[in-house]
């Protein structure tokens, strides 16, 4: 993930690597929380802004020809400013049937549990149910309408078939409708 192709505003910048005695390692920018521990409390603004966030970086990975492959809250990192960075690369694949899923139960999205290999639709999946816990910790909704639109965002999201998910351009597009 290294590199000038992926930089992005809410993707976690690689800031140095090396090695020391046989052991590698990586130097990230140092980030407060992740979501998965700050997901309670936040408030509706906070909530959307977060969802754009890691949808445009989402975005902006498969844009790239990548998938994610094991896309969760733990791998949100959240900075000072409640501003979401994605993390954890270790199983980014090229989204043209090569590569290899990290199954995190509960995230996965349903083909991967048969053996299939992550695609961005899966990734799509996933967003889908971080959606759902985002939504369900802050329903402080500003309308009726609001409550069905992101309800059936929700929904499509996490279609049991692959090709009935959107897009990420989609997400970001009705997210957008909220701000």
């Amino acid at each position: 993930m290294a590199g000038e192709k992926f930089r992005h505003e809410n993707i976690m910048p690689l800031i140095a690597y090396g090695e020391d005695n046989d052991k590698y390692y990586l130097v990230y920018e140092h980030m407060s929380s992740n979501l998965a521990d700050d997901i309670a409390g936040l408030s509706w603004n906070h909530v959307v802004r977060i969802l754009k966030g890691i949808a445009q970086g989402l975005q902006h990975i498969h844009g790239k020809g990548y998938v994610h492959g094991d896309f969760k809250p733990q791998n949100i990192l959240l900075t000072q400013g409640k501003e979401a960075k994605i993390t954890d690369f270790g199983t980014l694949s090229r989204d043209d049937g090569r590569g290899f899923s990290n199954f995190t139960r509960g995230y996965s999205a349903l083909e991967l549990a048969i053996g299939a290999l992550p695609t961005k639709k899966s990734d799509v999946f996933s967003f889908g149910i971080i959606l759902i816990q985002l939504l369900s910790r802050s329903m402080d909704l500003k309308s009726e309408d609001s409550a069905l639109a992101l309800t059936e965002l929700t929904i499509n999201c996490t279609k049991k078939c692959p090709e009935g998910r959107p897009t990420m351009n989609k997400v970001i597009r009705t997210l957008n409708d909220f701000i």
